[in-house]
């Protein structure tokens, strides 16, 4: 779903340990920061990992001694002091960067690489939970007599990298992945980006993409930044260098993807390393268009577009379509709502990262039939022995002709209150503003009388009786069901003609009489919208 490309990185490299700039977007520089301590005592930075809103590196004094450093992104864009002894495991190093991510029950796991012997160097597992740390724990899974080192961990802690330079590589330094069991990890297996040169310092975006650095020069030394998208689990494809200004004539090591951003150490303007960081992906666009469905043709809706960093509300129009600008490397809950549907739609989005070109999601939205169809049941719409709807006026003009002796004394019980009519027409309207032009359909079938019943007024000619009914006819009772909802029907039709919006869509409607099996004093509505057959009662 990518565009045409176009170049998308321009902002130019900066360099965080020099001058301080703030993660939270290129060429905002905070002076005097703490940051800046790190070069000032001869001391080298690599950048080690990401885990939440804090950057985790580094500081390699000139007699080899580590030591592990914290800073936190404030939502200013400025950076918080220093932390040390900020994991005490940790707090010891002397066998490079460590890895951290926080599982999906919170605990925090740590690999991290250490010295069992003097000249090796093997990797070590750790996790916190409830205030405890656990034991360090060799993980002789993956380890070997030769060097394991550089572990980068998935951000959900699932799939694990590291280097080694053990026998069976492709030479020089390579790069291993295993998954996570429920008891330990899986048996180690060699990237096929590897080369038969030296391949060090992996990190792994929230897609899998692969982020390293391979040495381009073996005379020099000379790293450069390389990225490998995932062609499917665990395996990648062929890996790409980064362009210009990620990459230069220095080194380039220890990628640490931040969001759309890049943060890496580089000995660019110094011989020794500092961190710098620069907009890794190029723009990203969501291109929505919304289409109708049999019954929801009116497309205007809301597009919620919710992230870890926002919470933005986007109008889609008469036309259904929108675009909205993502941030690359993020995860987004897209939410659409149409006041036509009864549920949202929604989808999780996460938005590539491309160092070179502009990419482009396209979601199609196609709106659900849900509204298809009303339906609802009067249980007392007519009196026992009446045809007509048991409206507050016609159960008035039966009372008084009771007493004044015009007609039988009946059961009154029956009402057709307006609030059936109203509700009725809300939902036509709902119906036709919906989808505008499409047929609307309307059938009424009603309960035959208990007891016979004889029609009183003038002669009808009634296509869905079959014939016509004559002044004091005695009703069958199909017949008098059909009359009853044909009495029904004209008493909905007033009412739709006199509303301001069910007015507009008269030539839409198409009305259905049908007679119930069982007797009773029931009048059954149904609404549905567009072509079809009736579904029976």
């Amino acid at each position: 779903m990518e565009r045409v490309p176009v170049i998308a990185i321009a902002s130019a490299l900066s360099v965080l340990l020099a001058s301080s700039a703030a993660l939270s977007g290129c060429g905002t520089v905070h002076h005097n920061s703490e940051l800046d301590c790190i070069v000032a005592i001869g001391e080298e930075a690599i950048a080690a990992c990401r885990l939440d809103d804090a950057l985790y590196f580094l500081a390699i004094a000139p007699d080899g001694s580590e030591r592990l450093l914290r800073t936190r992104l404030r939502s200013d864009g400025t950076w918080a002091p220093l932390e040390r002894n900020i994991l005490p495991p940790l707090d010891s190093l002397r066998g490079g960067k460590p890895a951290l991510a926080r599982l999906e029950d919170g605990t925090l796991l740590a690999v991290f690489p250490a010295h069992r012997t003097p000249t090796d160097v093997d990797l070590v597992e750790c996790r916190f939970a409830d205030g405890i740390w656990s034991a360090p724990r060799w993980m002789d899974e993956l380890n070997s007599p030769a060097w394991d080192s550089q572990p980068a961990l998935s951000p959900d802690g699932t799939l694990l990298l590291f280097v080694s330079d053990r026998p069976g590589g492709r030479g020089g330094k390579d790069i291993y992945v295993a998954s996570r069991l429920s008891h330990g990890w899986s048996h180690p297996t060699l990237v096929g980006i590897s080369t038969t040169g030296d391949d060090i310092t992996p990190a792994l975006m929230p897609d899998s993409t692969v982020l390293f650095a391979r040495r381009r020069d073996t005379t020099h030394g000379d790293y450069e930044l390389f990225m490998a998208h995932p062609a499917e689990p665990l395996v990648w494809a062929q890996a790409q260098p980064l362009p210009p200004p990620i990459s230069s004539p220095a080194d380039e090591v220890a990628p640490v993807v931040w969001d759309s951003l890049l943060v890496f150490s580089t000995t660019r303007g110094s011989d020794r390393f500092t961190i710098a960081q620069t907009r890794l992906c190029g723009p990203a666009t969501l291109h929505v268009a919304v289409h109708p469905s049999p019954s929801i043709t009116r497309l205007e809706g809301t597009l919620t577009v919710a992230s870890s960093a926002s919470i933005e509300t986007v109008p889609i129009g008469v036309h259904g379509t929108c675009t909205v600008h993502l941030d690359a490397g993020r995860q987004y809950l897209i939410r659409y709502t149409n006041r036509c549907s009864n549920a949202a739609l929604q989808w999780n989005i996460h938005t590539p990262c491309d160092p070179v070109r502009a990419v482009a999601i396209d979601l199609p939205v196609t709106l659900p039939d849900a509204q298809r169809g009303w339906e609802t049941t009067l249980a007392n719409a007519f009196l026992p022995g009446d045809y007509l709807p048991a409206t507050d006026e016609h159960r008035t003009a039966v009372a008084l002709l009771t007493r004044y002796n015009l007609a039988a004394p009946g059961e009154q019980s029956a009402s057709f209150d307006r609030s059936a009519v109203e509700e009725l027409l809300s939902a036509f309207a709902a119906h036709a503003t919906c989808a505008p032009g499409k047929p609307i359909t309307i059938e009424l079938a009603a309960s035959p009388p208990a007891m016979p019943i004889h029609y009183s007024g003038a002669a009808l000619d009634l296509p869905a009786l079959g014939r016509s009914l004559q002044p004091g006819e005695l009703l069958s009772p199909e017949r008098a069901a059909l009359l009853r909802a044909y009495a029904a029907q004209q008493l909905l039709a007033e009412a739709l003609r006199s509303h301001p919006i069910a007015s507009r869509y008269q030539a839409q409607i198409h009305w259905r009489l049908a007679a119930l099996d069982e007797s009773g004093q029931s009048l059954r509505i149904r609404i549905t919208t567009g072509d079809g057959e009736p579904a029976g009662w």
